[in-house]
């Protein structure tokens, strides 16, 4: 009796977890179809500038950039 009970939770619950990955899909979906460029630029977070005068590379710049890029998963057309 309590391993089919323990089946049958576990099968709610991947059944739940599915339900809430299908839910998420869709509002990412729908979040990106209804995003202007406009919004989009809205949206960028701050980055520290390049300072020379501080010791600051090119290279270490844009590879802070690449990755800022890369964490908040901007489109290729966008960058």
């Amino acid at each position: 009796m309590r391993k089919e009970e323990q089946e049958r939770k576990d099968k709610l619950e991947l059944e739940k977890l599915k339900l809430q990955a299908e839910i998420e899909n869709a509002k990412s979906l729908h979040s990106k179809k209804d995003s202007s460029t406009s919004d989009w630029i809205a949206k960028v977070p701050r980055m520290n500038p390049f300072s020379e005068a501080k010791g600051d590379t090119m290279d270490a710049f844009l590879f802070r950039f690449e990755m800022l890029v890369k964490a908040h998963n901007w489109p290729e057309d966008k960058k």
